[in-house]
């Protein structure tokens, strides 16, 4: 990596897919020269798993054009010799008010969000704008990729997968209920776009025949109207006793290795980092088809339409009652992110998209 330095930029270090990849690309950078991360609105968990060589910031900004706020980062990249802003997410906009009064910065936009080629037409007139401003765009899947290409005016677009690590000392402070060797876990906020509607309709059916396996929603929940609806939907059902709810963890790698199967739901993603964690873990998966979740698991593990409750639960039961297939599924799909989704081979892709910036 070049001597260069540069900055994460998050909106906040609460738990998720687009943070949890900031932090990790601060991590990493810090091996080889100076590196930071800064959340434009608020620190969080995740701040816990920043190492102590990345110099953190966290700018509490109060509104979308809090002069104060981009006058005090424009000063903080002056301080530290700062030249490009890695903008995950929708911190692009806050990225681009600071290089109007910083022209000299260089933006590279990060997006995570699978669901872009949905965009309203007016959000992607602000992108479209802001996009002027980047030298360089990360997108998480090829389809996002080519959509950027066709509707943004910065040509300089990438394709690079997120990429997990794992840890010998993590911390272990959540204790899952239910029984060993038989527990499903969900790692996904608790928003729409997730789906856990269809997790749980999916769930009931898979209880009928296998009363003992329980089910684990770790995310972010902010006691909403579509967590008061999930909630009322797991106790029509009678499943408050199999289902659990935990709220935002921070330690993911200690709930992972209680964990018998991983799955997701979702209506909609880019390349979701839990899928990469649930194989780092040697969790058997299940996933709904939308964003690259086919193309990651490559065939070790059960892919099912999206929305389709059905469908879903044939393929958790699928991995229930065959435990030799789980387990050859397990080993390879392992292998499978060990080999592909490194922190080495992101660090080579990173180094030319820097260099060229």
């Amino acid at each position: 990596m070049d001597n260069r330095r540069i900055v994460q930029l998050i909106d906040s270090l609460a738990v998720g897919g687009a943070e949890k990849v900031a932090v990790n690309l601060a991590n990493l950078l810090v091996e080889n020269n100076l590196s930071y991360l800064c959340s434009t609105r608020n620190s969080g968990p995740l701040q816990n798993i920043v190492s102590e060589e990345v110099q953190y910031l966290s700018l509490n900004k109060k509104s979308t054009f809090d002069l104060n706020t981009i006058v005090k980062f424009k000063k903080w990249l002056k301080k530290h010799k700062i030249e490009l802003i890695h903008a995950h997410g929708t911190s692009y906009f806050f990225a681009v008010l600071v290089k109007l009064l910083y022209p000299k910065i260089k933006i590279v936009w990060h997006d995570h969000n699978g669901d872009r080629v949905n965009t309203s037409r007016m959000k992607k007139m602000m992108l479209q704008f802001c996009s002027l401003f980047f030298c360089s765009i990360i997108a998480v899947n090829e389809e996002l990729a080519s959509w950027h290409r066709k509707k943004l005016y910065c040509k300089r677009v990438f394709q690079i997968n997120n990429f997990v690590t794992q840890k010998s000392n993590f911390k272990r402070e959540t204790n899952l209920k239910g029984l060993d060797d038989k527990r499903i876990i969900c790692l996904a906020n608790l928003r729409k776009e997730k789906d856990h509607f269809n997790l749980v309709k999916a769930f009931k059916v898979v209880n009928e025949s296998n009363k003992d396996w329980t089910l684990h929603l770790i995310g972010e929940d902010k006691d909403d109207l579509y967590s008061k609806e999930l909630k009322k939907l797991i106790k029509e059902l009678n499943l408050q006793n199999v289902i659990h709810i935990y709220g935002s963890k921070t330690d993911i790698e200690n709930i992972l290795e209680q964990g018998t199967l991983g799955v997701l739901s979702s209506k909609s993603e880019g390349l979701p980092m839990a899928l990469l964690e649930y194989g780092l873990y040697q969790l058997g998966v299940i996933t709904t088809n939308v964003g690259e979740c086919s193309k990651v698991l490559n065939g070790f593990g059960n892919v099912v339409p999206a929305q389709n409750s059905e469908q879903l639960a044939q393929g958790i039961i699928k991995s229930i009652e065959n435990t030799q297939y789980l387990e050859k599924q397990r080993i390879a799909y392992h292998k499978q992110v060990i080999n592909e989704f490194s922190a080495e081979a992101v660090n080579n892709k990173l180094e030319l998209i820097y260099q060229g910036c």
